[in-house]
């Protein structure tokens, strides 16, 4: 019973300290949650050249990591040189986690080397989002559907007031 006990707190607490659904719409959150959860360790004695693909996220992205990186004490360059290391950030979309019940918005995290293509550290990212719509499910109808619609309608109006005669 004790155990069950210790058990149930642990599960309770966990719930409590989830972190919530960060708003798709609010890109500062987004970029946020993104530095949060992130665990890419850069060699700092090499400039950090930062390349980042994701969408309406990017400059917030761009300008969180930057201001991040710079204050731990890298130095951010903004071309690629031979010496350098890239971090690529890319946006890989959204997923619906039937499990968890929610969606989840995926990103890609890429250290490498810039002179050889060396990958030295990648991450998947993935965190709870709300308000996302996904772009094949973001509009109900598609763009024949009222002619189908009216051919119907008007189809059974013709049955009805000529069916009887």
């Amino acid at each position: 019973m004790k155990t069950f006990m210790i058990v149930l707190t642990l599960l309770v607490f966990a719930q409590l300290t989830a972190a919530e659904p960060v708003d798709v719409n609010d890109v500062d959150a987004v970029a946020e949650r993104l530095l949060d959860v992130q665990n890419i360790v850069a060699p700092a004695e090499y400039p950090l050249y930062l390349e980042v693909d994701a969408e309406a996220y990017s400059d917030a992205i761009y300008s969180g990591f930057v201001k991040s990186y710079m204050t731990i004490g890298y130095e951010v360059v903004n071309r690629p040189s031979d010496d350098c290391v890239m971090l690529d950030i890319r946006h890989t979309g959204f997923v619906f986690a039937e499990d968890e019940g929610a969606d989840r918005m995926n990103f890609v995290l890429e250290l490498s080397e810039n002179a050889t293509g060396k990958i030295l550290q990648i991450e998947n990212v993935s965190f709870d989002v709300e308000n996302a719509v996904d772009e094949n499910e973001s509009s109900a109808m598609s763009w024949y559907d009222p002619i189908i619609i009216t051919t119907i309608v008007g189809g059974l109006i013709y049955v009805f007031y000529y069916g009887n005669q």
